[in-house]
């Protein structure tokens, strides 16, 4: 539609695990007079799916994409998680950009929500990434473009753990099976620069939407989450986060207003915030009331729980067999 900005020209880039499938953000970096403007780009799932409709309440039952090891169980359909909204090079899509505007010394100095159009120049895996990030000669075209990224990420994550976050350093071990039915093990590390770099921009999308949300007072589904003034072993504890539709400070995030909105296609709860914020950036509905919006909630937290026991169990199964 002529509300959305034309961002086809701007070189954009994804980060994904080898076997992603379904692509819902993609990153943008120019150099501007001033610094640079960064671009987190999320597939704009609301241009079309939206409340009422037949695939709306099939995600709301459904509640999140399932991964076992040896299948997905998708929210939205492939045709859309996989294709039609999938963020694939080449292919011309709706999106929600977040436009963040740095100075040379990568500071954030402004930042704007818009629906925009854009179009994926290059996919990039985790392992090419961290390749080009460690490599000590400048080995890629896209170098300067990752490492100026990897320093802004690095940046935003200091600044958060002075803030009280918790770096969560998570490596684990889980099963793949091939089609043969034949299991091995792969190691997963969320600390190599490639993730954290994609994890912490990601974050700095979500609390944007956050402070957007809670300043031009949208329903919206924020997660909030208290530290206790226990230690353990010099660690603060962190009480069990929540998810409501009042913002309040994410200890465990370290910031003041938090959200999730960077996975339309694999989380309702971040289906149901774009669609409340495409609402209020374009005025083409109401957005679903507060009253709605907590009863959903309170439906989201139960499938999710309830989903992450089925996926542990899945995955025990598959260890076992490995075994």
């Amino acid at each position: 539609s002529s509300q959305r900005t034309d961002l086809t020209s701007v070189f954009t880039f994804t980060i994904d695990a080898d076997e992603t499938k379904d692509v819902d953000d993609a990153l943008s970096l120019e150099t501007t007079s001033t610094g640079f403007r960064l671009g987190i780009h999320i597939a704009d799932v609301t241009s079309v799916v939206g409340p009422g409709e037949v695939i709306w309440n099939c995600a709301m039952t459904r509640c999140t994409s399932v991964y076992f090891p040896d299948t997905t169980i998708p929210m939205l359909p492939t045709d859309l998680s996989e294709q039609a909204l999938s963020l694939h090079v080449g292919k011309k899509r709706n999106a929600i950009s977040y436009i963040v505007e740095l100075d040379s010394a990568l500071s954030i100095t402004s930042s704007k929500i818009i629906p925009s159009v854009i179009i994926v120049d290059q996919r990039f895996s985790y392992d090419e990434v961290d390749e080009i990030l460690s490599a000590e000669v400048v080995s890629s075209p896209y170098s300067n473009t990752l490492l100026d990224l990897w320093r802004l990420a690095s940046a935003l994550e200091s600044t958060r753990i002075e803030n009280g976050a918790q770096a969560m350093p998570r490596s684990e071990v889980f099963p793949v099976v091939d089609k043969e039915f034949k299991v091995s093990l792969k190691q997963y590390d969320e600390t190599t620069p490639a993730r954290m770099l994609i994890g912490e921009l990601m974050i700095l999308a979500n609390v944007i939407s956050a402070e957007y949300a809670k300043e031009k007072n949208i329903p919206y589904i924020f997660r909030s989450q208290e530290s206790s003034n226990e230690l353990a072993n010099g660690q603060v504890i962190f009480r069990k986060s929540i998810t409501s539709t009042t913002s309040g400070r994410h200890s465990g995030v370290g910031v003041s207003a938090y959200c999730q909105v960077t996975s339309p296609i694999r989380r309702f709860g971040d289906l149901i915030n774009q669609y409340q914020l495409v609402q209020s950036l374009t005025s083409q509905n109401t957005p679903i009331s507060k009253d709605e919006i907590d009863g959903l909630c309170v439906d989201i937290e139960h499938k999710t729980s309830q989903v992450k026991q089925v996926q542990k169990e899945r995955t025990r199964y598959w260890i076992y067999q490995y075994i």
